[in-house]
């Protein structure tokens, strides 16, 4: 079959989708400079880039398929889902679970903790949207090579008021599978 796409806000054929307003600082050449640049648009990802972007971060998402279905099923303790706000994106909940650690019978262990299945497509589209409303560009394109530089010596971070550490002395940058340059700070 072929690749499943969902519906969501921004338009999936463009190159980068991006959100209303939402831009990188123009550095020298062909490179964008953001506070976050996020590989994968996975749980985690958007996750991390909506909770960076909350906050006022520039922040750009590099995936090939940022709107695509993740083929993979989650399953997760209840009560952490919950205290993130995503308990509506539950399919199927179990009131505990049972986990095997060896192959015989006393391997076996059940844990009484709820415990459920992530509804991939409501977990993507509800991460996406929060993601879109705190603009984050979305680059579709493959991560082709990650570089770190730390070219001052010292502390090298500055903290804010925010929590959130931005390097004032290295960076890292992110070459695209489209040649484009990102630079995260």
């Amino acid at each position: 079959g072929g690749t499943r796409r969902l519906r969501l806000a921004s338009p999936a054929s463009a190159s980068s989708v991006e959100a209303p307003g939402a831009r990188g600082t123009e550095a020298q050449g062909a490179q964008t400079t953001y506070d976050l640049v996020v590989v994968g648009a996975g749980p985690s990802g958007l996750a991390v880039a909506e909770r960076v972007a909350s906050r006022g971060r520039k922040v750009v998402v590099v995936d090939p398929n940022p709107t695509g279905l993740w083929p993979n099923n989650y399953g997760v303790w209840i009560d952490e889902f919950e205290a993130l706000g995503l308990e509506d994106c539950l399919d199927k909940t179990w009131s505990e679970a049972t986990v095997f650690l060896d192959s015989g019978e006393e391997g076996e262990r059940t844990l009484r903790r709820p415990y459920g299945r992530v509804d991939r497509k409501k977990l993507k589209t509800k991460l996406y949207e929060a993601c879109v409303e705190h603009k984050v560009v979305f680059k579709e394109a493959l991560a082709a090579d990650v570089k770190h530089f730390t070219p001052c010596s010292g502390a090298g971070a500055k903290g804010h008021s925010d929590g959130l550490h931005v390097s004032t002395c290295g960076f890292s940058r992110v070459t695209c599978s489209d040649g484009e340059e990102l630079r995260g700070k």
